[in-house]
């Protein structure tokens, strides 16, 4: 296997664990361990749900433009440098991580689910996803600045 399919293959596994390694170590070390009950639960659910699919809409469009403009100055950067699958694979996952949130925001309102177990599967959901947003930003972010100077 070549250097660049091997770098290429361990950026991908950053992407793709990066956020729950994050999510499980925040949610067990540094979120404080409170309590709420069922209708704050719920109600923080709604919210998060709102949040959560618009960043997806927002996600989603910004790949949809990313596959279909190659004409773009930034995109055909991206693709000379070879960093296009790997742009594409972290907001991919960005959008699969979002996707996950959404569902079980969907399936605990209607539910009515909410205990302790839940709140900690909640709490490592919204870090999960604003971690997976930062390097989709980051991947973002780099591209401009890259380019611009």
């Amino acid at each position: 296997m070549s250097k660049s399919r091997c770098i290429h293959i361990m950026d991908k596994l950053l992407i793709s664990l990066t956020p729950i390694v994050v999510a499980l170590v925040s949610v067990s070390m540094l979120i404080p361990k409170n309590k709420i009950g069922l209708k704050e639960g719920i109600d923080n659910c709604k919210m998060m749900l709102d949040i959560w699919g618009v960043m997806l809409g927002f996600v989603i469009t910004a790949l949809s433009i990313l596959l279909t403009i190659h004409e773009n100055r930034y995109v055909k950067m991206l693709i000379d440098t070879k960093h296009y699958s790997t742009v594409l694979f972290s907001y991919a996952f960005c959008c699969i991580y979002l996707f996950i949130a959404v569902i079980v925001s969907i399936i605990l309102i209607y539910g009515g689910i909410w205990n302790d177990e839940i709140y900690i599967l909640f709490k490592i959901l919204i870090v999960t996803t604003i971690t997976s947003l930062g390097i989709a930003l980051f991947f973002m972010f780099k591209i401009i600045f890259k380019e611009n100077n």
